[in-house]
């Protein structure tokens, strides 16, 4: 039986991508500013056959007959990726295999819905892609040839991974130059894959080319504004990259525009904000008190005590105002745990720690280990403050001090510390390849606080270890060289005049 081509009039680009064509002939505008290949408006008779359960139904846009344009692997509904061809050429195919093998081994096998959960969703979406450009399509690849290389010492596809992700940035550096593609959605989605590139390989040794590619991001993320990431690819490439916005500005004490009101609310006016963007806006907030704190402690010291004292208030009140609302996150993700362990079927409790998604969170216990981490930054940062504070006696001092009791306790330091260690220790043992980066923040924090404790701070190099060796992480290994460049100066600079005073 013949069938009847869609009445939609659009070119079969538009129509694939679901959006309003404007007719334009040969080739829509559409397609054209975008960059994308349009394939015209050409309609075809489908055939459809007729089996003993009736007529079959007839597959979207059978009556187009698409060419050879190129696609990207798409993902199912239960998240796992078959190898779809571009092109009848065996190395197109090539490319769609390791594609797909990569996202297996890295996202879906340790997640059930891989479209909600915030981290690695935004791979999952970029995957959708029908048509991808060739900026994100040549990232995917140098992703995939690079971990595929490394996890099976197959030095020639490590090689091929390096060719291919210098070919994505000459590609990426033409797209920030194009005023239009500079705030396409897929270069975003390209530059989302060149961080966890970084994370792979730390080209740089060091974490300059990581950290330059997630400030890359964020201005690509302030260019295209606040309310321009509510469809699925660009939400949670945004919820992804705050992640790491949060840790580049914590580690170099500067506030962030994703602090701003405007960025903490608006790109979730039309929907729900999650457990985990909700502790990340304190992980921002922390970055812009510890710049402050800083500014404060690098003034003159012969200038006016005054001013610098009610300054000390200001900082030490907001950190009382965190430390309130981390607590409070974390009375909440207990909760929520409890309930999961209730509903979690038996035998599955394990699987769950790293795996289990509430609302769009990637898991409980990675999830613990950086609320708790965060929840030591403001403590140490806190403490430090206090003390060089100390000599400033007033009725208000007094005030501020005696509400900091409970949180800057050393007992209460080390009982977080070791439960973050317990819960990373527990996400190391897992199958977990998306969490791996995530653990480095936790990680930062702990061997800081646990300095003075060598059986434990030995553990905590050993999961620095696991992350760059065994899963093979490079940027874990840089992290780790940093030392204390990732503390505010209040906590520095009292270490090292404790040192002084103790040798003296």
């Amino acid at each position: 039986m013949v069938g009847i081509p869609g009445r939609s009039q659009g070119c079969t680009t538009c129509r694939r991508r679901k959006i309003r064509c404007d007719l334009a002939k040969p080739s829509c505008q559409r397609c054209t500013t975008s960059g994308r290949h349009c394939e015209g408006y050409a309609r075809y008779p489908v055939f459809i056959n007729r089996g003993q359960e009736g007529l079959q139904k007839r597959k979207p846009l059978d009556e187009t007959h698409a060419g050879p344009a190129s696609t990207a692997a798409a993902p199912t509904d239960s998240g796992h990726i078959p190898p779809l061809a571009r092109s009848p050429s065996s190395e197109c195919l090539l490319e769609d295999q390791l594609i797909s093998a990569f996202y297996e081994s890295y996202a879906s096998r340790s997640l059930k819905h891989p479209s909600k959960t915030a981290d690695p969703a935004w791979l999952y979406h970029s995957l959708r892609i029908t048509f991808p450009t060739e900026t994100l399509r040549q990232a995917l690849f140098s992703l995939a040839c690079i971990r595929l290389g490394r996890l099976n010492d197959d030095q020639a596809t490590v090689i091929k991974g390096h060719q291919v992700y210098g070919q994505a940035l000459r590609l990426m550096q033409q797209a920030l130059y194009d005023p239009i593609l500079m705030r396409h959605e897929e270069t975003l989605a390209a530059a989302r894959c060149m961080i966890l590139y970084e994370a792979f390989e730390a080209t740089s040794e060091n974490m300059t080319s990581w950290f330059n590619h997630i400030q890359g991001i964020a201005r690509i993320l302030e260019l295209r504004g606040p309310r321009c990431h509510h469809s699925p690819l660009t939400q949670t490439i945004l919820e992804s990259t705050r992640y790491y916005v949060m840790i580049v500005g914590m580690m170099q004490r500067r506030p962030s525009f994703l602090g701003r009101a405007e960025w903490l609310t608006e790109p979730w006016v039309d929907g729900h904000k999650n457990f985990e963007q909700r502790y990340i806006d304190y992980g921002f907030y922390l970055s812009d008190l510890s710049h402050q704190g800083d500014s404060i402690i690098s003034q003159d010291a012969s200038a006016d005590p005054v001013p610098r004292q009610v300054e000390f208030v200001q900082v030490l009140r907001g950190l009382q105002c965190g430390l309130d609302a981390v607590t409070a996150l974390r009375k909440e993700l207990l909760q929520i745990s409890i309930e999961q362990a209730r509903s979690c079927p038996p035998g599955n409790i394990d699987q769950n720690l790293c795996s289990v998604d509430f609302g769009e969170e990637a898991g409980t216990t990675i999830t613990s280990a950086t609320l708790n981490a965060l929840d030591l930054s403001y403590s140490l940062f806190a403490a430090a403050l206090l003390h060089r504070y100390r000599g400033h006696p007033s009725s208000e001092h007094d005030s501020v001090v005696s509400q900091f009791g409970p949180y800057v306790d050393q007992g209460r330091r080390l009982m977080l510390a070791r439960q973050i260690l317990q819960d990373l220790e527990a996400c190391s043992h897992g199958s977990f390849e998306h969490i791996r980066a995530r653990m480095i923040f936790p990680l930062n924090v702990l061997r800081w606080e646990l300095r003075q404790h060598p059986e434990e701070f030995g553990r905590v190099n050993g999961l620095f270890d696991v992350i760059a060796g065994k899963s093979k992480y490079r940027i874990g290994r840089s992290v780790q060289k940093e030392g204390t460049f990732a503390l505010p100066l209040a906590v520095v600079e009292g270490k090292a005049n404790k040192c002084t005073s103790q040798r003296e």
